[in-house]
């Protein structure tokens, strides 16, 4: 689920303080505000984060304390490192992200993930996530003010890993995709007893999964990117370990503009559809930190089928500071005469700090609302895209 599991809530990170301690600073020695203010705020800024930055040769090591408050989860506190290793084997440094958060509702999570891209062709892309938390359950489709219909623990470990070959000199790539996911609903109270909620007792167990990944990828920069195109399929089939089978396709279409000097327009087309016997934390999603992000949980709309298209205006401002405007529109569904019913209109914005200072890694926060009054905000690593 990626993260994705957060409603309504705020990161605060490092980056706040730094600028409220700045202007705090300025103001108390009696200094000029229009004059000093942005070089003390920029200079005090660049040495918190030296001091929460680690190099050594062609290791970088930048560690960011994270905070967060949300009815869900109630406080949380954690940590949030990211570490970067160059190589003349690489495209792209080697980036590995983990996290830790804890909360006054007793979550707790541990996630990683690593990105790595060489000058070979080969691209390997994991990641492996633990939770557990109290949680919502909504019956799957769109509904109109959709509300919880029991609550449950939910429980939750994944890996996944893909690895892919560029082949030829016309972007084409080729891989494959595994994925084993296992999770368990427990402590299970039905707020509605007319609801279909079957599923938090039938669905629980482990999936195993494995398929194929084809596409192209013309993109100048893997990272952040600002011309060329990435159009991937993904088909994978599941067993479960009670026997039962389903499959899943994914079609991901994105296209970069750059605009004047450092504008970017990023545009992406995605869908997912699943056929069998699939558990609702499987099903394709319309919500979370990347698909849908005026939609806190991502589980909220979940259904046999789902698509989204949005854009986004990518642009840095000053500093290490840059500014995202963006708006979609998508749906789940059922049946295919549904898919063009009960679509979900956002849009909202976000600020983007430079992880490094020579740039090529964002920490992202991004906020957004839709037609139907779902809002959330998230904070990540990487484009949502």
């Amino acid at each position: 689920m990626r993260g994705e599991m957060r409603g309504k809530k705020m990161r605060i990170v490092l980056v706040a303080y730094m600028i409220v301690a700045s202007i705090a600073a300025a103001r108390a020695e009696g200094d000029s505000v229009r004059t000093t203010l942005p070089e003390k705020v920029i200079g005090l800024a660049e040495t918190v984060l030296k001091a929460l930055t680690v190099e050594s040769g062609r290791v970088k090591m930048a560690v960011y304390p994270a905070g967060a408050y949300g009815e869900r989860t109630g406080l949380e506190i954690g940590v949030m490192p990211t570490v970067q290793i160059g190589s003349e084997k690489f495209r792209q440094p080697l980036t590995i992200t983990p996290s830790v958060l804890v909360s006054t509702k007793k979550m707790f999570e541990v996630q990683a993930d690593m990105e790595l891209y060489t000058r070979g062709g080969t691209d390997v892309i994991m990641k492996a996530e633990m939770y557990r938390l109290p949680d919502d359950y909504y019956e799957t489709g769109n509904g109109r003010g959709k509300k919880s219909v029991a609550e449950y623990r939910f429980e939750r470990r994944m890996v996944t890993a893909e690895a892919l070959r560029h082949i030829g000199e016309r972007g084409l790539i080729g891989g494959v995709f595994v994925d084993v996911d296992r999770y368990n609903f427990r402590d299970i109270e039905v707020k509605d007893t007319t609801a279909e909620t079957w599923r938090l007792w039938e669905d629980a167990g482990t999936s195993f999964g494995g398929g194929v990944v084809v596409g192209r990828d013309s993109r100048d920069n893997t990272l952040q990117p600002r011309r060329g195109t990435y159009t991937r399929v993904r088909l994978t089939g599941y067993r479960r370990d009670d026997g039962r089978k389903f499959q899943k396709v994914e079609v991901d279409a994105r296209r970069y503009f750059g605009i004047g000097e450092k504008a970017t327009l990023a545009i992406q087309m995605y869908a997912a559809r699943s056929w069998g016997q699939c558990p609702f934390p499987k099903m394709p999603t319309h919500g979370g930190t990347r698909l849908g992000r005026a939609i806190g949980h991502s589980m909220k709309y979940v259904d046999a089928g789902a698509w989204i298209a949005q854009a986004e205006v990518r642009r840095p401002l000053f500093w290490r500071i840059g500014g995202v405007l963006w708006t979609g529109v998508g749906t789940v569904f059922g049946e295919t005469s549904q898919v063009m019913e009960g679509m979900h209109v956002m849009g909202g914005g976000g600020i983007r700090v430079s992880v490094f200072k020579d740039g090529g890694l964002n920490l992202r926060l991004d906020g957004g609302v839709s037609q139907r009054g779902d809002g959330a905000i998230y904070l990540n690593i990487r484009e949502a895209f």
